[in-house]
């Protein structure tokens, strides 16, 4: 398997349900593969991969995978010349990673009838990011590590997220934590 279809793998593991081991292996595929032939925007949207399994504040980040994850971003950002994110670099994350799973809901509205197991009236969907957990783990990887001097060219990226964040039951603290 290649190194991108090795980052889409790891992307497309649903993170509660693969074992620590699985993903510790897809981590260490990645990361022994990874050079500098890779294009620059394919290299900058694989930080955000590594970046969704470096925070342990994440419920499917163990000590272990954060460890493996970290030596991925270093050798990342190695190859990149990176310190922190620029606002080219944060923005790519956002329109790669994260975006796609925030912009609508994942089922339309619907209604019950009033002869069903459920409550009548409009039920809304369960939203995208809430079936990806990575793409949280990567906006907060990647705002954690946006440098402060740019972050005015970030805001349209950084606020929709935020308040979804804020605005949900579950994950209000993340969404404290980014903003």
């Amino acid at each position: 398997m290649g190194y991108l279809a090795c980052v889409e793998k790891l992307w497309d593991v649903d993170v509660h349900a693969a074992s620590e081991r699985d993903v510790c292996e897809l981590i260490e595929q990645c990361t022994a593969q990874v050079d500098a032939t890779v294009d620059r925007s394919q290299l900058v949207s694989s930080l955000a991969v590594a970046g969704a399994f470096s925070d342990v504040s994440m419920d499917y980040v163990t000590p272990r995978v954060q460890v493996l994850a970290d030596k991925w971003i270093t050798d990342l950002c190695s190859i990149l010349n990176l310190n922190n994110l620029g606002s080219c670099e944060f923005n790519l994350i956002c329109t790669d990673r994260v975006h796609p799973y925030f912009s609508e809901p994942s089922t339309k509205s619907q209604y019950k009838l009033m002869h069903s197991d459920a409550q009548p009236g409009l039920l809304m969907g369960e939203p995208k990011w809430k079936k990806r957990s990575q793409c949280v783990g990567a906006f907060m990887w990647a705002l954690s590590r946006l440098d402060a001097s740019v972050m005015s060219e970030s805001v349209a990226f950084v606020l929709p997220v935020t308040l979804a964040l804020v605005d949900d039951y579950e994950y209000r603290m993340q969404g404290l934590r980014a903003s």
